[in-house]
C-alpha cells in the first residue's frame, strides 16, 4: 500500500481540504516512532477499520520547541522526515500530513486549529496521547479537544505508555542515545537504532570541528558548524596518519 504524504503550509489551501476524505486522525510529533508511538497508531487502526475510515496521521515539522519554545541549540531527530514516512507506511497508515510548524501556523488559537486542520482534513475521530497540546502556546490539551472537537468528530485519548513504570518517550531514547546505552533501545523502539550515511575519508585538522565521544561506543562525533549535519566517524589504524573515515547520519535532523 502507497502512503499519500501531504506536505501543508499554513494557512491551509482549499486545494487540500477539497480531496481530503473522512479519517480517523492520530496527532503527534512520532519522533523515533518508538513502541508508545506504535500502540497510538494501532490504536487508531483499529477504530477506523471499526468505522471503515482511512487512517491519517498529522505531524509536525519542525519541532515545536524550535518555534514556541527558546530552544537556541538546534533540535536532532531520532528518525528525520524520510524514514518517520517509511515507518508510517509499515504501520499501514494511508495518509502523512505533514504540517510546516512556522510561527504563524504557532499562533493559531486552539478552536482555529480544530476547525481549520481537523475540520479541514475531515477528522471524524481524532486519536491522540494524554499529554498532547495544540495551539497557540500548546494552551489546547485533551480536554479542551473534547470540549471543542465533540461537536465535528469523536475524540479517544491513549493513556501514558508505560515500560517497567517508566514512560516510553522520545526523550528517554534521545537520552539513551547520547550515553551509548544502545543495547537498552529496543525494549522503547521496538527494533534496534539504526543509521544511514555515505562514508567519507577525510582529516580533521581544522578549529570548525568539534569532536564529542560517544560513550561505551569505538565511534567519534565530528559536529560540523551547520546545525543540519552531523557526522560520525571511525579511526583507522595508527598508521592512517590521521585520516578518518566520516559517516553522515540522517541522525542529524530533529
Amino acid at each position: 500500500m502507497d502512503l499519500d504524504i501531504i506536505h501543508v503550509q499554513h494557512p491551509l489551501s482549499s486545494i487540500y481540504t477539497a480531496e481530503a476524505e473522512p479519517c480517523v486522525l492520530a496527532l503527534g510529533f512520532f519522533d523515533g516512532v518508538h513502541l508508545g508511538h506504535q500502540e497510538l497508531i494501532n490504536l487508531a487502526k483499529r477504530i477506523a477499520k471499526q468505522q471503515d475510515l482511512k487512517l491519517a496521521v498529522m505531524t509536525f515539522f519542525p519541532h515545536p520547541k524550535q518555534i514556541i519554545g527558546n530552544e537556541q541549540t538546534p533540535q536532532t531527530y531520532i528518525t528525520p522526515l524520510e524514514q518517520k514516512a517509511k515507518l508510517m507506511q509499515d504501520l499501514g497508515v494511508d495518509t502523512l500530513i505533514v504540517i510546516n510548524l512556522d510561527s504563524a501556523f504557532a499562533h493559531l488559537s486552539p478552536s482555529d486549529f480544530i476547525e481549520d486542520y481537523l475540520c479541514g482534513f475531515k477528522c471524524k475521530h481524532a486519536v491522540d496521547g494524554f499529554d498532547f497540546r495544540y495551539g497557540h502556546k500548546g494552551e489546547g490539551n485533551m480536554e479542551t479537544l473534547n470540549i471543542e472537537g465533540k461537536q465535528f468528530f469523536e475524540v479517544t485519548e491513549m493513556k501514558k505508555f508505560e515500560i517497567d513504570h517508566e514512560k516510553v518517550s522520545s526523550t528517554k531514547l534521545r537520552n539513551l542515545i547520547a550515553e551509548g546505552r544502545f543495547t537498552e533501545i529496543p525494549a522503547y523502539l521496538g527494533s534496534n537504532f539504526e543509521v544511514k550515511g555515505q562514508s567519507i575519508p577525510r582529516i580533521i585538522n581544522t578549529s570548525s570541528d568539534i569532536i564529542g565521544s560517544i560513550p561505551d561506543t569505538p565511534a567519534r562525533c565530528v559536529f560540523n558548524r551547520n546545525p543540519y549535519r552531523r557526522k560520525c566517524s571511525r579511526r583507522n589504524s595508527p598508521s592512517n596518519n590521521g585520516r578518518i573515515i566520516s559517516r553522515e547520519l540522517a541522525l542529524t535532523f530533529q
